[in-house]
């Protein structure tokens, strides 16, 4: 729809204006060192993580790409922070594509 192109539109150009300069143009693509310095995750998202880890058996990996899907969520909804319900929505998109059908 328009809303949703708009939206996706509007988060491809906070991407743009994130990595201007880098050879990164989009989330996807962060390294450990973009994640420290664009994805800080509050004490509440830290352990909202580690009990990904402990009762989903998320590895380092699994809760890095959370992350990255929890940055890309807020910049649809036009967050410069990501929340705890951009994490938790991740987290949860995360697990479902692990669901074996």
């Amino acid at each position: 729809s328009k809303s949703i192109r708009s939206r996706v539109k509007q988060a491809r150009i906070i991407q743009d204006e994130r990595f201007k300069g880098s050879n990164i143009w989009c989330n996807a693509l962060m390294t450990n060192r973009h994640l420290k310095e664009f994805c800080q995750v509050t004490p509440e998202g830290e352990r909202i993580l580690e009990r990904a880890v402990d009762l989903l058996g998320f590895s380092a990996r699994a809760c890095h790409s959370a992350v990255r899907v929890a940055r890309t969520i807020a910049d649809l909804d036009n967050s410069g922070r990501i929340e705890l319900q951009h994490l938790s929505e991740a987290i949860g998109l995360r697990n479902f594509d692990r669901i074996k059908i």
